[in-house]
This record gives C-alpha cells, sequence and structure tokens, in this order.
C-alpha cells in the first residue's frame, strides 16, 4: 500500500492558507527584549490562540509544575520559567500539520523553526520529551497522534528519497521559494536505476540533500521510543516495513570502501557553490577510506562535512537503533525475522569496528578513547561536534555506560580547551563552558557553544554536584530570553544565534523533566534530599563549586601578598561560592554575571579588602552590596561555639555559613548537613570533600545575604 500525503498549507480548517508557502501562520518567539541583568526570565509561550497543537497533558503537566498555586517551590524560579517556555515549544510553534480526531489519517510536519523546513534528526529529537505523555493522551487529537503522524511522515520522506536530510512541506513543486540555497547552488546526483546514468536527484518535496546517516538512526529510534511506550502495532504498517528495507540498503551501500576503482561508481554524491569549505562534500563524494565495516557518512549532525568519513558517535547511534529495531520487528510478530536478523548483523559488525578502529591512543595525553572519526587507514580525528549524536552523548544514545573507562576518558578529553578544538569556555561545571563545531552555514562557528552540548552534559552524568552547577548556568546561556538557541558567544551569552531553534528548546524541557522525575531534590526546596558521597543530605539553596587553583585566577596573588589564590584563597573563593548561589556581582559592568574569584579578589585589593596583606576583612563583603549583603554582630566565630543544632538552623534559614575546618588551615562553604550522621555537607574548593564532621569543624564565619 503506497501512502497517501494529503499536502495542506495549515492546520486549522478556518484559517486562510497564507500567500507565502514558507509562512505556516506563527512565527515563533515575539521578539521580546531580553531580561535585564538580574531580573527573572520573561514567560515566552504565545497566547493560546496562537499555539499550533494544544496537548491538554503536557499543559496539565506544566500547571502542576510552574503555577503559583504549584505546592513546588522552586530553588531557582528561572529554571521553572525555561520548564515553562520550553517543553512546549515545539507544540506551540512549529507543528504545520498534525493528525486530528476529523482527520485522523495525516502526517505531522514539524518546523525546525526559523527554517521553513523539517530535518529527520530535528523533529525526532523536538518529540523527544513527550514520548513520556503517551500513556495518559494516546487518543485520536492527542500527543500520541502527532507522534504517530510524524512516523508515517518520516516513512514518507525516506521513502521519497534516504539521502536527504529535510524535507519540504509540498510535495508537488520544488522548493525553490522556501530553500533558494538548496535548489540553485546544491549539486546532488544520483544513478538512475534503469540505465545507470548519473541524474540530478533533487525532486519536489526535498529541502536539502546532505546525507547525515545519525538522520536513518533518527527515525528507527522514533518507531522504537514509540512502541516502548505504547505496545501499538498501528504505525508499523507495510510502508514503515518498506522505509526500514531502504534504510539497510542505503547503510549497506554506504559501509563500502571508497577506492581508485569504484569512485565513479557511487551512487550518491553532492557539492554546493559556497565559500566554507565545510558546506560541501570534497570531489562530491568524500574522502577515500578502507572498509572498516562501519558506515560512513557524507555530513556530520551539525551538516559540517567529516574529515574522515567513519564518524564514531553516529555508527554508535546506529548500533543501538539498528538492535532496538529488529527487537521491535520481532516484537510485531511479523513476517520480518528476516529484516530483524539483517538489522542485528550489520549491528554487530559495526560495533566490533568500532571498538577495532575507533578507540585510539591520545597523541597528546596518552589515555584511551574514542576518536570522533577515523578512515580505515590507521588515521583518526579527535574532537566533538556539539549537535548529538556525539562523543560525550554516547551514554545517552544507548551506546555505553557513564561509567565506563574509555568513556570518562574521552569525555573529560573532549570538555577540555587542551585536547577539543571545539570546546570554547573552561572544563569547570561552574562555567558556561560547552562544544561548539565549525558550522559550515557562518551561523556559529570558533567560539559559539551550542546549548544543547551543555544539556547533554546533565543527560550524561550522574553527579549532582556537577549537574547542580550545569543548571545554575542554563539561564545564562539563555541570554536572558527564556529560549535556548543554536549558539552562543562564549564570552556572551547575549550574543547568539537563531532565536527560534525548537530542537534546543526540546532537549532542555526533556532534560529537566528527567531532573523532576529522577532528582526532584536538585530542583525545588520542599524535595531537599541530595546523594552526595554516599550520604544523603538537607541542602536549602543550590550553589556551584568554584576551584580556588584554577588556572584563570590560580597564581593572582592575595592583597599585597606574595602568597595566590591557590595557595591562601580558600575562604575568599567560598565567599565567591555563595555571592554566585545568590546571583550577586562584584562589578556593575560585569553583564549580570556574578562574580569568580579572580574578580572578587581583584575587588578586594581595590577596596581595602585585605589586612596584614594577606586576611581578608569579613567586613569588606559587606561593601560589595550593601542593600543585600551583610556582615552580622554574630557573623565572627573563631572557636566551635555553635551547635549543630544551631549551625542546621541557620543552613535552613539559607545564612551564609563558611566553615573552619584541618586544623584552621582550610575555609569551606556549608551548604547542608547530613540527617542520619553528625556530618556538615560543603563545597570545598580545594579538597575533594564533599562532607566534614561536625566535630572537626574549629570556626565560624555568618554572613546574611537576600
Amino acid at each position: 500500500m503506497a501512502i497517501t500525503l494529503l499536502v495542506v498549507v495549515t492546520i486549522s480548517a478556518s484559517s486562510t492558507p497564507p500567500l507565502n508557502p514558507c509562512d505556516h501562520g506563527h512565527h515563533g518567539p515575539s521578539p521580546t527584549p531580553p531580561s535585564q541583568p538580574g531580573a527573572p526570565l520573561p514567560r515566552r509561550r504565545p497566547p493560546p490562540a496562537g499555539r499550533t497543537f494544544r496537548s491538554h497533558a503536557i499543559d496539565a503537566r506544566l500547571e502542576e509544575l510552574v503555577s503559583p498555586s504549584s505546592s513546588h517551590e522552586w530553588r531557582d524560579p528561572d529554571l521553572a520559567t525555561l520548564l515553562e517556555n520550553c517543553l512546549p515549544n515545539t507544540l506551540d510553534t512549529t507543528v504545520w500539520q498534525a493528525p486530528s480526531e476529523v482527520e485522523p489519517w495525516k502526517t505531522t510536519f514539524l518546523s525546525t523553526g526559523d527554517i521553513p523546513a523539517m530535518w529527520l534528526r530535528d523533529s525526532s529529537n523536538q518529540v523527544l520529551p513527550y514520548f513520556r505523555f503517551l500513556k495518559e493522551e494516546n487518543g485520536a487529537g492527542g500527543i500520541g497522534n502527532l507522534i504517530r503522524g510524524l512516523i508515517r511522515r518520516h516513512v514518507y520522506s525516506i521513502l521519497l528519497d534516504p539521502y536527504a536530510n529535510s524535507f519540504s512541506f509540498s510535495n508537488i513543486t520544488n522548493d525553490v521559494a522556501c530553500d533558494a540555497g538548496g535548489w540553485l547552488k546544491d549539486n546532488t546526483t544520483m544513478r538512475d536505476p534503469i540505465t545507470g546514468a548519473r541524474v540530478n536527484a533533487m525532486k519536489a518535496g526535498i529541502h536539502q540533500r546532505k546525507f547525515e546517516m545519525d538522520s536513518l538512526s533518527a527515525s528507527m529510534r522514533l518507531g522504537r521510543l514509540y512502541y516502548e511506550a505504547t505496545t501499538d502495532p498501528e504505525p508499523f504498517d507495510g510502508d514503515w516495513i518498506r522505509a526500514m528495507e531502504t534504510i539497510m540498503g542505503v547503510l549497506r551501500t554506504m559501509q563500502k570502501p571508497l577506492t581508485p576503482a569504484n569512485f565513479t561508481q557511487e551512487n550518491y554524491t553532492f557539492q554546493t557553490l559556497t565559500h566554507e569549505p565545510k558546506d560541501t562534500s570534497a570531489h562530491g563524494i568524500g574522502r577515500a577510506h578502507r572498509f572498516t565495516g562501519m558506515v560512513r557518512t557524507a555530513f556530520l549532525p551539525s551538516d559540517d562535512s567529516p574529515r574522515m568519513p567513519f564518524h564514531i558517535p553516529s555508527n554508535a547511534f546506529l548500533v543501538v537503533e539498528l538492535r532496538g529495531t529488529a527487537r521491535l520487528l520481532r516484537s510485531l510478530h511479523r513476517d520480518s525475522s528476516s529484516l530483524a536478523r539483517k538489522m542485528e548483523e550489520l549491528a554487530d559488525e559495526v560495533s566490533a569496528a568500532i571498538e577495532e578502529h575507533g578507540v585510539i591512543t591520545h597523541g597528546k595525553m596518552g589515555a584511551r578513547v574514542y576518536a570522533m572519526e577515523v578512515d580505515g587507514y590507521g588515521n583518526s580525528y579527535f574532537a566533538d561536534d556539539a549537535n548529538p549524536p556525539s562523543l560525550l552523548s554516547l551514554p545517552f544514545l544507548g551506546y555505553i555506560n557513564a561509567s565506563d573507562p574509555i568513556y570518562k576518558e574521552t569525555r573529560r578529553l573532549v570538555l577540555s580547551p587542551d585536547t577539543n578544538p571545539y570546546f570554547f569556555g573552561d572544563s569547570d561545571p561552574s562555567l558556561p563552558g560547552g562544544v561548539g563545531s565549525e558550522d559550515a552555514s557562518g551561523n556559529a562557528g570558533l567560539g559559539h557553544i551550542w546549548p544543547l552540548s551543555i544539556i547533554i552534559r546533565i543527560l550524561t552524568s550522574d553527579d549532582d554536584n556537577e549537574i547542580a552547577s550545569i543548571l545554575n548556568t542554563l539561564k545564562q546561556i539563555s541570554g536572558g530570553t527564556g529560549l535556548m538557541h543554536e549558539s552562543f558567544w562564549f564570552e556572551d551569552p547575549t550574543q547568539f544565534t537563531r532565536p527560534w531553534f525548537a530542537m534546543a528548546n526540546s532537549f532542555l524541557g526533556h532534560t529537566i523533566m528527567e531532573l523532576v522525575e529522577n532528582k526532584p531534590y536538585l530542583l525545588f526546596k520542599n524535595k531537599t534530599k541530595y546523594r552526595t558521597s554516599g550520604l544523603w543530605a538537607v541542602i536549602p539553596r543550590s550553589y556551584s563549586i568554584f576551584h580556588q587553583c584554577d588556572k584563570r585566577w590560580s597564581q593572582e596573588h592575595i592583597g599585597n601578598s606574595n602568597k595566590s589564590i591557590c595557595q591562601v584563597g580558600c575562604l575568599m573563593t567560598s565567599i565567591a561560592i555563595a555571592l554566585r548561589g545568590w546571583n550577586l556581582t562584584c562589578y556593575s559592568n560585569l553583564k549580570g554575571m556574578v562574580c569568580d574569584p579572580g574578580a572578587l579578589n581583584s575587588w578586594l585589593g581595590q577596596h581595602e579588602g585585605y589586612v596584614d596583606e594577606d586576611d581578608l576583612d569579613e567586613a569588606a563583603i559587606g561593601r560589595l552590596n550593601p542593600a543585600k549583603i551583610t556582615w552580622p554582630t554574630d557573623g565572627m566565630h573563631t572557636k566551635p561555639d555553635l551547635s549543630l543544632e544551631t549551625i542546621k538552623d541557620y543552613i535552613n534559614k539559607e545564612r551564609i555559613v563558611i566553615a573552619h575546618v584541618r586544623n584552621r588551615t582550610h575555609f569551606v562553604l556549608a551548604i547542608g548537613y547530613s540527617e542520619t550522621a553528625e556530618e556538615i555537607a560543603v563545597l570545598d574548593s580545594a579538597f575533594n570533600n564533599s562532607f566534614y564532621e561536625f566535630n572537626s569543624i574549629l570556626g565560624w564565619r555568618i554572613f546574611d545575604f537576600k
């Protein structure tokens, strides 16, 4: 049975078709000015009448979590605003067409946001947060109907051209009006199946024909996640089986080596008129490579061409989804065991090839890591691409456990500017450092961080301290808009690209929902139990660590002394951590970014904040912002003269409590306490300690912030 695709331009029968076929009646976030530094993030949902799809289940969940009447008290209200804006953004702004109770046979078309086309990868990720709602809203007209329609649209698109990465809404005329570049600059060909002649491969319905192998895995995952959530066989008809067979044919074709003997016979070619080498494929066919067992790609998830044809993360993603789709085929009880077996065989080949060719010894660090790209000749390239599938995202994809030693080393080097040319900022999770890409579109490029990479850091970590630190950066990387973007300049999140990028918003919505469901204590004040170093602690307020020996400020002198921050800056660094937790700045010209130890040390040096060369004058901290910071009369305790119950009371009241530890040689910020032992939970700027025994603490410094 062939798919019938009804071509309409709007999703509402009551609205008039727009004159511009690229205009689907909604233009994304309104151009609201970013919030001022320190002000709450703005709420950015369009009014109900302007939303392109309504899910009662999602609206009800948001009402429960973020409405003024909610029983949840958020540690940071800006995170609640981000959830409210980002979780439904795809539904609110990008649904050009979807099935309804009246027209259940329709397909679903989701634009990326500001680009009037649907990417297979993006659209499958755009609905990622919504699978959790399928059990309560899987009937006609609900979120289940939307995802079923999206599966059908993916099937149609793959059968139209499995090498294309993005598709137009209309399948009647070419897409020159919406994508002049794809139709007027691109040169992409295929072999005529009858004559063997090379012919133009662009056709109506295709937006761009860049072969990004992860697009096919994304389509397989879309079906797998739907079936796992519902066990509903309805979308998996004969056309879906044909699409899976088509995918297998492409994968086997792109598994072949590229040599002087066969390069003229390649079925797929792509070149484009561009000033950016990464926007086209070398010689139209890519670079030479030997057979490895992996599948080669022409372009990466960020739309750049690779240096070497075998992209390890895309192949890892493929392994997971081939095996998952094989399980799905067997569960459907169809006469498809042969296809399932073929998928499992290919998955085994690719997996073995990844471990043989993709695990390398890093040339600088000597660590065993996954390469980003290889060519089968023994050459490799280590970096990472911001857009998943990426090396950073391997546990999120389901390929490997985050505790795997090779992954841990890979992650460490990916998150370092010393070993990843596309890591910008700093590897310290207290700052919004992250991965970018070359991005041949020119929209991003060197120095631009993709928020997706920072979000993936949360999804691949089980370390509560790391997650809490990164959560604190999310509102910063929003650039004051309340939404995520494609990228931002690493020194200034208000300089961003693509203000309407639905996939990044969906990823953030999914991530916060994962924390709501699995780690609520990181988000809510009334869920205060926090697991760290094997103990549960009550932590009323979330703080992010600074390290006094961070290379950015470690060698700066304290006061007029010859001693450095790394040597004696523990008290000052603990105060900087507290200031950051309360979003208090050192200087008014820092664009609202709170002060780090280097900035605080500089301010103290300029404002008589040190006495006797290197002793911090606690009273000077109050002069930073007298309206919000107080050095109280009970602030100084040079002896252990406060009871455990008093300290617990101070912490519950969110007073700033700094403990004098290690026989009075070190200061740490006290952030909580154990319910089962006489232990104080801390952030330690120099040592790897999450708790100190209460009886080992020999003094205190107390501040009041507001």
